[in-house]
Protein backbone atom coordinates (compact mmCIF):
# COMPACT_ATOMS: atom_id res chain seq x y z
CA UNK A 1 0.00 0.00 0.00
CA UNK A 2 1.19 3.50 -0.79
CA UNK A 3 1.81 5.42 2.42
CA UNK A 4 0.78 9.01 1.92
CA UNK A 5 -0.18 11.77 4.29
CA UNK A 6 -3.42 13.72 4.07
CA UNK A 7 -1.68 16.84 2.76
CA UNK A 8 -0.41 14.85 -0.26
CA UNK A 9 -3.95 13.94 -1.30
CA UNK A 10 -5.43 16.79 -3.31
CA UNK A 11 -8.51 15.05 -4.68
CA UNK A 12 -9.23 17.92 -7.10
CA UNK A 13 -5.76 17.56 -8.62
CA UNK A 14 -6.14 13.80 -9.10
CA UNK A 15 -9.69 14.12 -10.46
CA UNK A 16 -8.49 16.80 -12.87
CA UNK A 17 -5.80 14.44 -14.14
CA UNK A 18 -8.31 11.61 -14.40
CA UNK A 19 -10.79 13.78 -16.31
CA UNK A 20 -8.07 14.74 -18.78
CA UNK A 21 -6.83 11.22 -19.46
CA UNK A 22 -7.18 10.48 -23.14
CA UNK A 23 -10.32 8.45 -23.91
CA UNK A 24 -10.07 4.69 -23.48
CA UNK A 25 -7.67 2.61 -21.46
CA UNK A 26 -3.94 2.66 -22.11
CA UNK A 27 -4.04 -1.02 -23.08
CA UNK A 28 -6.60 -0.22 -25.81
CA UNK A 29 -4.84 2.88 -27.16
CA UNK A 30 -1.27 1.60 -27.20
CA UNK A 31 -0.95 -1.95 -28.45
CA UNK A 32 2.81 -2.11 -28.92
CA UNK A 33 5.97 -0.64 -27.47
CA UNK A 34 6.46 1.27 -30.74
CA UNK A 35 3.16 3.12 -30.21
CA UNK A 36 4.39 4.22 -26.78
CA UNK A 37 7.76 5.30 -28.18
CA UNK A 38 6.00 7.43 -30.79
CA UNK A 39 3.99 9.20 -28.06
CA UNK A 40 7.16 9.68 -26.02
CA UNK A 41 8.98 11.16 -29.03
CA UNK A 42 6.07 13.49 -29.89
CA UNK A 43 5.86 14.69 -26.28
CA UNK A 44 9.57 15.32 -25.80
CA UNK A 45 10.00 17.21 -29.07
CA UNK A 46 6.54 18.75 -29.30
CA UNK A 47 7.94 22.18 -30.17
CA UNK A 48 10.42 20.84 -32.69
CA UNK A 49 13.41 18.57 -32.66
CA UNK A 50 16.58 19.64 -30.86
CA UNK A 51 19.65 17.43 -30.49
CA UNK A 52 20.36 16.69 -26.81
CA UNK A 53 24.11 16.93 -27.41
CA UNK A 54 24.77 19.82 -29.82
CA UNK A 55 21.39 21.68 -29.76
CA UNK A 56 21.00 21.27 -33.54
CA UNK A 57 17.49 22.20 -34.67
CA UNK A 58 16.12 20.61 -37.82
CA UNK A 59 15.39 17.21 -39.29
CA UNK A 60 16.73 14.02 -37.77
CA UNK A 61 17.72 10.67 -39.16
CA UNK A 62 15.85 7.59 -38.01
CA UNK A 63 17.72 4.29 -37.74
CA UNK A 64 14.84 1.84 -38.07
CA UNK A 65 16.85 -1.34 -37.59
CA UNK A 66 17.91 -0.28 -34.08
CA UNK A 67 14.98 2.04 -33.19
CA UNK A 68 17.29 5.01 -32.66
CA UNK A 69 17.51 8.59 -33.84
CA UNK A 70 20.64 10.28 -35.13
CA UNK A 71 21.56 13.94 -35.31
CA UNK A 72 22.76 14.84 -38.83
CA UNK A 73 25.06 17.51 -37.39
CA UNK A 74 27.06 15.67 -34.71
CA UNK A 75 26.01 12.06 -35.48
CA UNK A 76 24.93 11.52 -31.86
CA UNK A 77 22.62 8.49 -31.58
CA UNK A 78 19.93 8.18 -28.91
CA UNK A 79 16.48 6.85 -28.20
CA UNK A 80 13.42 8.59 -26.77
CA UNK A 81 14.04 6.80 -23.49
CA UNK A 82 17.62 8.03 -23.19
CA UNK A 83 16.63 11.71 -23.17
CA UNK A 84 13.68 11.35 -20.78
CA UNK A 85 12.92 10.16 -17.27
CA UNK A 86 12.80 6.63 -18.65
CA UNK A 87 16.58 6.48 -18.98
CA UNK A 88 17.93 3.51 -17.04
CA UNK A 89 14.49 2.05 -16.28
CA UNK A 90 13.99 -1.63 -17.03
CA UNK A 91 10.23 -1.43 -17.34
CA UNK A 92 8.59 -1.34 -20.74
CA UNK A 93 7.00 1.94 -21.79
CA UNK A 94 3.63 0.25 -22.16
CA UNK A 95 3.90 -1.10 -18.61
CA UNK A 96 4.85 2.35 -17.31
CA UNK A 97 1.90 3.95 -19.10
CA UNK A 98 -0.42 1.37 -17.50
CA UNK A 99 1.17 2.00 -14.10
CA UNK A 100 0.75 5.79 -14.33
CA UNK A 101 -2.87 5.37 -15.41
CA UNK A 102 -3.44 3.02 -12.46
CA UNK A 103 -2.03 5.57 -9.99
CA UNK A 104 -4.16 8.39 -11.43
CA UNK A 105 -7.36 6.35 -11.39
CA UNK A 106 -6.93 5.02 -7.86
CA UNK A 107 -6.02 8.42 -6.43
CA UNK A 108 -8.92 10.12 -8.28
CA UNK A 109 -11.29 7.49 -6.91
CA UNK A 110 -9.88 8.14 -3.41
CA UNK A 111 -8.74 4.49 -3.19
CA UNK A 112 -4.99 4.66 -2.53
CA UNK A 113 -5.35 1.55 -0.34
CA UNK A 114 -5.68 -0.68 -3.43
CA UNK A 115 -2.29 0.45 -4.77
CA UNK A 116 -0.32 -2.52 -3.56
CA UNK A 117 3.20 -2.95 -4.84
CA UNK A 118 2.39 -6.48 -5.99
CA UNK A 119 -0.48 -5.23 -8.18
CA UNK A 120 1.68 -2.42 -9.56
CA UNK A 121 4.58 -4.84 -10.21
CA UNK A 122 2.25 -7.11 -12.16
CA UNK A 123 1.01 -4.17 -14.26
CA UNK A 124 4.46 -2.85 -15.19
CA UNK A 125 6.12 -6.25 -15.49
CA UNK A 126 8.83 -5.81 -12.85
CA UNK A 127 9.81 -7.57 -9.68
CA UNK A 128 8.91 -6.12 -6.28
CA UNK A 129 11.83 -3.79 -5.53
CA UNK A 130 12.17 -2.02 -8.92
CA UNK A 131 8.37 -1.70 -9.08
CA UNK A 132 8.35 -0.06 -5.65
CA UNK A 133 11.00 2.46 -6.71
CA UNK A 134 9.22 3.20 -10.00
CA UNK A 135 5.86 3.68 -8.28
CA UNK A 136 7.32 6.16 -5.79
CA UNK A 137 9.00 8.11 -8.61
CA UNK A 138 5.78 8.14 -10.65
CA UNK A 139 3.71 9.26 -7.68
CA UNK A 140 6.08 12.16 -6.94
CA UNK A 141 6.01 13.20 -10.60
CA UNK A 142 2.23 12.92 -10.90
CA UNK A 143 1.79 15.17 -7.84
CA UNK A 144 3.31 18.05 -9.81
CA UNK A 145 1.03 20.53 -11.59
CA UNK A 146 -0.58 18.92 -14.63
CA UNK A 147 0.94 15.56 -13.71
CA UNK A 148 4.52 16.41 -14.66
CA UNK A 149 6.22 14.09 -17.16
CA UNK A 150 3.68 11.26 -16.90
CA UNK A 151 0.73 13.65 -17.12
CA UNK A 152 2.16 15.10 -20.32
CA UNK A 153 2.28 11.60 -21.84
CA UNK A 154 -1.15 10.38 -20.79
CA UNK A 155 -3.40 13.43 -20.57
CA UNK A 156 -5.05 15.53 -23.26
CA UNK A 157 -3.02 18.19 -25.01
CA UNK A 158 -4.20 21.23 -23.06
CA UNK A 159 -5.22 21.93 -19.53
CA UNK A 160 -6.90 25.24 -18.85
CA UNK A 161 -6.91 27.57 -15.89
CA UNK A 162 -10.36 26.44 -14.73
CA UNK A 163 -8.90 23.15 -13.54
CA UNK A 164 -6.23 24.99 -11.61
CA UNK A 165 -7.49 27.95 -9.63
CA UNK A 166 -6.29 29.65 -6.46
CA UNK A 167 -3.09 28.19 -5.03
CA UNK A 168 -2.91 25.51 -7.70
CA UNK A 169 -2.87 28.19 -10.42
CA UNK A 170 0.06 29.90 -8.68
CA UNK A 171 1.87 26.54 -8.46
CA UNK A 172 1.24 25.98 -12.15
CA UNK A 173 2.53 29.44 -13.11
CA UNK A 174 5.63 28.95 -10.97
CA UNK A 175 6.22 25.48 -12.38
CA UNK A 176 6.25 26.83 -15.95
CA UNK A 177 8.12 30.05 -15.02
CA UNK A 178 5.49 32.48 -16.28
CA UNK A 179 6.37 36.08 -15.48
CA UNK A 180 2.91 37.58 -15.92
CA UNK A 181 -0.21 35.48 -15.31
CA UNK A 182 -2.16 37.91 -17.50
CA UNK A 183 -0.43 36.62 -20.63
CA UNK A 184 -2.54 36.33 -23.78
CA UNK A 185 -4.09 33.03 -22.80
CA UNK A 186 -3.75 30.71 -19.86
CA UNK A 187 -3.85 27.62 -22.03
CA UNK A 188 -0.90 25.47 -21.08
CA UNK A 189 0.48 22.93 -23.53
CA UNK A 190 2.91 20.31 -22.35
Amino acid sequence: MLRISDDEVDIQHWRGLSANLQPGKVADRYLTEEDCEEVLFQTIWKLGYRCPKCDFEGDIWIIKTRRKYECPNCRHQYTGRSVSRMYGKRASLLGCFKGAEFIIETMAGNKPHIQTINRFAELVGLSYRPARTLRLEMFEELKKPMGGFWGSLLCNEDFDEYLYNGDRLEDLLNYYDFEDPKDNSLKFGK
